[in-house]
């Protein structure tokens, strides 16, 4: 493909040129110094010309790459998802595509802290299903909606929270710092005065994904939080 492009463009370039050497050649009216005044009018029409269909042509065969890897999404159903997620996690029914991180502690105690280990946390939603059983196991799930960046799906790009059992606490930490660099482009002025595109007419929106801890927990355990709330399937 990128062979066909290439030699497309050496054709149409060498059309040009040859276009504008013919628009140089003709005849001379109105000499004044070296060359006609004519030729020089030609010469610069010529010469803007033929940048200008360049810029166009690589403008439309040669689109920048990395964008278009990315899925668009649509702001109302990321808003929709949010709510669903929530509504459900607290029916007990979370949806399994929205699992972004499970873990599986061994837990033989009969209280449980649960807090977070630093104290700028951003607090997530923490919903618990207390199992039927005392089996011994605290299972737990980091549920996520799509994010995005300027209608982009960016939600692989998100770094996730942390979860920790040391001795007889449930540890919440904060998800290393998301540092997302996106690089705006925009069409040269050749382009820009056919499409009244302005340079700086561009602003960039940012859509963040509903966050939630999904927590399964013996029958009997009791639960004790510090600065943290629980939510508890059923009510």
């Amino acid at each position: 493909m990128g062979i066909v492009v290439v030699l497309i463009l050496f054709v149409i370039v060498g059309g040009v040129l040859w276009l504008v050497t013919k628009l140089l050649n003709s005849n001379n009216v109105h000499k004044r110094g070296r060359y006609a005044y004519t030729r020089r009018v030609r010469m610069v029409f010529g010469g803007y010309l033929a940048i200008l269909i360049v810029s166009l042509l690589l403008n439309t065969l040669l689109p920048v790459k990395g964008l278009n890897q990315l899925e668009k999404v649509d702001r109302k159903e990321l808003t929709s998802e949010g709510i669903v997620l929530y509504d459900d996690a607290l029916a007990g029914q979370v949806d399994e595509k929205f699992l972004r991180e499970k873990w599986n502690f061994d837990y033989k105690g009969e209280k449980l802290s649960i807090a977070s280990s630093t104290a700028t946390y951003q607090s997530a939603p923490i919903v618990v299903e207390r199992k039927e059983q005392n089996d011994g196991k605290i299972e737990a799930g980091f549920y996520m909606t799509k994010s995005s960046m300027n209608g982009l799906d960016i939600t692989q790009y998100v770094q996730l929270p942390e979860l920790d059992l040391i001795r007889d606490k449930l540890l919440l930490s904060n998800s290393p710092i998301n540092e997302i660099r996106f690089s705006q482009f925009t069409n040269v002025f050749a382009v820009r005065q056919f499409t009244g595109d302005r340079l700086f007419s561009h602003n960039s929106t940012f859509e963040e994904g509903q966050w939630i801890f999904y927590l399964k927990v013996p029958k009997d355990l009791k639960l004790e939080t510090s600065g943290l709330s629980l939510q508890y399937v059923g009510g």
